[in-house]
Parts: structure tokens; C-alpha cells; sequence
């Protein structure tokens, strides 16, 4: 009777020893299960985020820009032309284009729209105008059909007037999706922001090494007035 009870409790010990062993292979095999489809998941959530941002890029890069270029500065004027590039001739049906500038270094004199797109669209209330106290120009318009889309629309020369030595920066005023700078497209209802992101600054006006002189520049304009006046009288006589 005790040879078979030490027998049986050798078995027991024997069958929990197997199990505990089989039960750790199991887990171990688990585990590794786990881990693998953990790295499967990461690789696959990481070539989702490579062609989100491909496909971000990509969209960025179909999108309508606006530029701004310098055409000229004499004596204390500027003149910058305000244009919109649109490569992929792709259709939009309104603009915002609000300009920012530091209005101690230059003063915003005069918003000439070009003729073209003038006849064509309708402007927003209170968006052809200067705001001198907050340098600020605001520019907005749209068309109740599609603008016709151009490789290059002109949408306006502004002229500034230079009150400083120091270089000037001129950027688009909070240029995003819905924002005070941005191009939008109706498709079936829904409006879409069609606006590449600008550069910022999107103008840099270098400095100058002293400002001219005013009272100068007017009277040697006063002259010229009053001669080319004399050659004119004497040709009439």
C-alpha cells in the first residue's frame, strides 16, 4: 500500500512537470505570435504614414500659388505685382489675398486691379482696400461661374510707399484652408481650398543705404515740368 502511493505521487509530480513545460511552450509560441503581428501592424501603419504624406505632397504640388514680385522701386516708391500661378490650369471660383506688412517701414499708397479680371468677378465688401493703421491689403472676389482658368492671372499692382532704409517684408496674410489668404473651388456643392502653401516672407525688399531726398527729387521734378512746359510753348509759337 505505501509502494503504490509513492508510485501515484511520482506520476502526479511527472504529468505537472510535462503540462508546466507544454503550458511554457505554448506562451512562448503566443508571445512570439504577439509580437510578430505587433511588427506586421507598425510596418503596415508606417507605409500608411509614407503615402499619406506622398499623397499630401503631391496634392500640394497640383495646388494654384500666389506670388508676389518686386517690378521697381524709384526714389521712395514700390511697385509689387500681385499674381496667381496656376500651372495644372486647375478651376477655382474665388480668391481672398490679404497682404501683411510693417507699417512703419513702408506705407501702402495704391491697389491698381488689373482691367481683365476687374470686368469679370466681383469684389467683397471692404476687400479692395488699404488698412494703413494694421498693414494691412485686402484683396477678395470671386464669380459665380468658374474663373477661367490661365497658366498666370494678374490680379493687381500695389504700390508702397518707402518710409525706412530697412529691409521690408511683405507675406500673405494667414494663408490656410478658410483663412484670410486662400483660393477656393465648388465641386458638386463642396468647397474645397486650392491654395499651395506660400513661401514666408513671400517678398523681400532689400535695404537701402540712405533714403532719398523728397524735397530734392520734387523740385528736380518741378524743373523738368516747367521745361518740357517752355519747349512745348516754344513749338506752338
Amino acid at each position: 500500500m505505501k509502494k503504490i502511493s509513492i508510485i501515484s505521487i511520482l506520476l502526479i509530480m511527472f504529468t505537472l512537470t510535462a503540462c508546466e513545460k507544454e503550458t511554457g511552450e505554448v506562451n512562448i509560441q503566443s508571445n512570439n505570435s504577439h509580437r510578430a503581428a505587433s511588427e506586421t501592424s507598425l510596418k503596415n501603419e508606417l507605409l500608411d504614414a509614407v503615402k499619406i504624406a506622398k499623397q499630401r505632397q503631391e496634392n500640394q504640388e497640383k495646388k494654384i500659388s500666389m506670388s508676389l514680385e518686386m517690378l521697381n522701386e524709384k526714389d521712395d516708391e514700390i511697385k509689387v505685382l500681385l499674381s496667381i500661378k496656376n500651372e495644372h490650369l486647375i478651376k477655382f471660383n474665388s480668391v481672398r489675398s490679404f497682404l501683411s506688412y510693417n507699417p512703419d517701414l513702408i506705407e501702402a499708397t495704391n491697389i491698381e486691379i488689373h482691367k481683365n479680371l476687374e470686368e469679370k468677378v466681383l469684389f467683397a465688401p471692404n476687400e479692395k482696400n488699404i488698412d494703413k493703421e494694421n498693414g494691412l491689403i485686402k484683396i477678395g472676389f470671386s464669380s459665380i461661374s468658374e474663373i477661367e482658368p490661365a497658366g498666370r492671372i494678374t490680379i493687381a499692382i500695389v504700390t508702397f510707399r518707402r518710409k525706412s532704409r530697412e529691409t521690408i517684408n511683405i507675406d500673405f496674410f494667414d494663408a490656410r484652408d478658410g483663412g484670410h489668404t486662400d483660393i477656393v473651388g465648388i465641386s458638386r456643392g463642396i468647397t474645397e481650398s486650392l491654395l499651395k502653401r506660400p513661401k514666408s516672407p513671400a517678398l523681400i525688399i532689400n535695404s537701402v543705404k540712405e533714403m532719398p531726398n523728397l524735397e530734392e527729387i520734387k523740385k528736380q521734378k518741378e524743373a523738368e515740368a516747367q521745361a518740357e512746359a517752355k519747349i512745348e510753348t516754344e513749338i506752338s509759337e
